[in-house]
């Protein structure tokens, strides 16, 4: 049986200020050094596929049960600065929670007890499903397909993926380049370069 989903309602005040920072909520009373900080976490989480609901939805979804306990974890270790290893949103967790520790919103440990298990749920057969694999940024071989896609893309600026496919590009290739940090993906089917995609290109252009 599904676990229930957890009201924001019922989380504390600190949880439900941090739950608005993982919806992309930036309060009026965060100063403008911090703001870019949380809005990096939201789009890195973004990123990596994970679910954020809506800023007004009432209930906190398995995902964002996850990050707040990850985050209440760190700030009990007194987190320092992710190894480059640890992946995008590794190293935007560990920041964020070190910086929500300097503002003093502290998430109770205690309080982690009542959210939804950070373990993935099990699949029919009763196994587990993998661990998510982390994207890592890798850049494309020049003139490769993947290249030529990356400029077809920047130059309409997103793209949906039958277009790409029209263009050349298949599922495999799609999804290859999303898991190397190509592309990110706005919604199902619809993708867009990554920032290290649009920096990468910018070298490339200055190199021509």
């Amino acid at each position: 049986m599904p676990r229930p989903m957890l009201r924001i309602d019922r989380l504390s005040q600190p949880e439900r200020l941090v739950v608005g920072l993982l919806r992309g909520v930036v309060p009026a009373t965060l100063s403008d050094p911090d703001r870019p900080i949380f809005a990096h976490l939201h789009l890195t989480a973004r990123n990596e596929g994970l679910t954020l609901l809506p800023p007004a939805n009432p209930f906190l979804s398995q995902h964002e049960a996850r990050l707040l306990g990850t985050l209440a974890t760190l700030q009990r270790r007194k987190p320092r600065p992710a190894p480059a290893t640890g992946g995008a949103l590794a190293e935007a967790l560990s920041v964020s929670a070190r910086r929500l520790v300097a503002l003093d919103i502290i998430i109770d440990a205690r309080n982690v007890v009542r959210l939804p298990s950070p373990e993935p749920a099990s699949t029919p057969s009763g196994r587990r499903p993998p661990p998510r694999t982390i994207r890592s940024f890798k850049p494309p071989v020049s003139a490769s397909l993947q290249d030529r896609v990356l400029r077809f893309v920047a130059l309409h600026g997103r793209a949906e993926s039958r277009l790409l496919q029209a263009f050349g590009a298949s599922r495999q290739v799609i999804s290859i380049m999303f898991q190397r940090r190509l592309l990110d993906r706005e919604r199902a089917g619809l993708y867009r370069l990554s920032p290290e995609a649009m920096a990468w290109l910018k070298t490339q252009s200055t190199e021509d």
